[in-house]
């Protein structure tokens, strides 16, 4: 018997395919939680700087107030 035959390779390349496809699968759920809190601060930023300039530095704001 060879110590490489082909059931060997074939289940070889398998184990070698899923592990890298479980990885891309890892680094995209970690990129898409990454992206997800990025947009998040964003959005905060942008809507407190926006309070800030409509409204004065005078604190929170009704989120429901008109706007004038």
């Amino acid at each position: 018997m060879e110590l490489f035959d082909a059931h060997t390779l074939v289940m070889s390349a398998v184990l070698l395919i899923h592990i890298a496809g479980v990885m891309i699968v890892a680094v995209s759920a970690v990129v898409l939680v990454m992206s997800t809190l990025a947009v998040v601060l964003a959005v905060r930023g942008v809507k407190t700087t926006w309070a800030l300039r409509h409204h004065g530095a005078s604190g929170r704001t009704n989120r429901f107030s008109k706007v004038t």
